[in-house]
């Protein structure tokens, strides 16, 4: 069966109509496992689904992490990673919680860049057409 693969050139990361160029993004989809071991032997037992993800972005002057929202512990209902040149996206149907927002300053390599990290509020869900 021939594959279907894509360039991930032209992914982004969208917060309702901001866009945000990426060097990388990642977004893994988690469960929480609860212990179900008995004398039978060891056993887990999904009882939620989750996710986490992180994405990295150039720094902007006209948009900067503070001035559009993105600070630790925000909330964001309207999220987006965009895959690639596929026309899909991932939008995690609860939203998102941002952990982290880390300014990074090569001066040695690199741009001034922005790495963002947090978690989907709920399950992350299947892949589904770009808006």
């Amino acid at each position: 069966m021939p594959q279907d693969v894509h360039s991930s050139q032209g992914g982004h990361f969208k917060v309702g109509n901001l866009v945000f160029e990426v060097a990388e993004w990642r977004i893994k989809k988690t469960a929480v496992l609860a212990d179900a071991t008995t004398s039978g032997g060891q056993r887990r037992k999904k009882v939620l689904s989750g996710g986490d993800f992180s994405f990295n972005t150039p720094w902007d002057l006209a948009q900067t992490p503070e001035s559009v929202g993105l600070r630790e512990g925000a909330e964001i209902a309207d999220a987006r990673f965009l895959i690639g040149d596929s026309g899909m996206m991932y939008k995690p149907p609860l939203g998102i919680i941002l952990e982290s927002v880390e300014v990074i300053n090569d001066a040695v390599k690199d741009i001034a860049r922005l790495a963002i990290t947090g978690y989907s509020q709920g399950a992350v869900g299947d892949p589904v057409p770009a808006a």
